[in-house]
């Protein structure tokens, strides 16, 4: 990464990867991060993990670029946007590299400069 927009997160139990790769959705899927729709024919990024069981997730392009611009180290499925709304909050509400919003996707920028607002704003 070549920013210093890291997360550290404690993942907890160890996990294997099994795959990760982009998808071409054969019909609507629901991104586990955001809640979006995933519309058929369109692109998403498909995880398998192996830890507790076998678990497949399906993200949002927009979601994993949050991902890999801030969770380099590791991220808990289905808590990207609380976990980052909770470190913006207490470590960069005030001081976010613009670099790293920078290069997120629009939509991803959209939210993470609405959660920068929220804690503006309750300030």
């Amino acid at each position: 990464m070549d920013c210093a927009c890291a997360v550290p997160i404690d993942c907890g139990e160890e996990t294997t990867w099994g795959a990760r790769h982009v998808q071409h959705a054969g019909k609507d899927h629901v991104c586990c991060e955001c809640g979006s729709k995933i519309l058929k024919g369109s692109e998403y990024f498909f995880h398998t993990c192996f830890g507790d069981g076998i678990r497949n997730y399906k993200v949002c392009l927009d979601c994993q670029t949050v991902i890999w611009k801030f969770f380099d180290n590791g991220w808990i499925f289905t808590q990207v946007w609380d976990d980052l709304a909770y470190y913006l909050d207490d470590h960069w509400a005030d001081d976010l590299p613009s670099n790293c919003i920078s290069q997120l996707s629009s939509v991803a920028r959209a939210k993470v400069c609405d959660i920068l607002q929220r804690y503006q704003e309750g300030s």
